[in-house]
């Protein structure tokens, strides 16, 4: 089953996922609201913010979508500080690989530039 992303919250702001700014996919956990640890209940949701072929979100107007494109811009802005590679691909305008995206913060990270 499709489920919108932005709706997806909690009204009392409980964690439910986390957004893979790489891939571009909300992680959402299922509500465990019982308490009770039910292993074959435990697996999480994917949902795909971006339409693979085109990179164009699935729903324009969604807050989660928004929002995690906003931060996905500022993490390639802040990898593009520290990562030569990432860098030219920046300055030049030119599409980043999910591949090198990863690439590019692992290197940052082993160079303890990025945190």
């Amino acid at each position: 089953v499709a489920v919108r992303p932005e709706d997806i919250h909690t009204v009392d702001g409980e964690f439910v996922g986390v957004v893979d700014l790489i891939h571009m996919r909300a992680i959402i956990w299922p509500d465990n609201s019982s308490g009770v640890a039910d292993v074959d209940n435990c697996i999480p949701s994917i949902v795909n913010l971006l339409k693979p072929e085109v990179h164009e979100p699935f729903h324009p107007d969604c807050k989660v979508t928004q929002a995690a494109l906003k931060a996905r811009i500022n993490f390639i802005e802040d990898l593009a500080n520290v990562d030569p590679l990432i860098e030219e691909y920046y300055l030049n305008d030119q599409e980043i690989s999910n591949t090198d995206l990863r690439l590019g913060l692992r290197r940052a990270t082993l160079a303890h530039a990025a945190v």
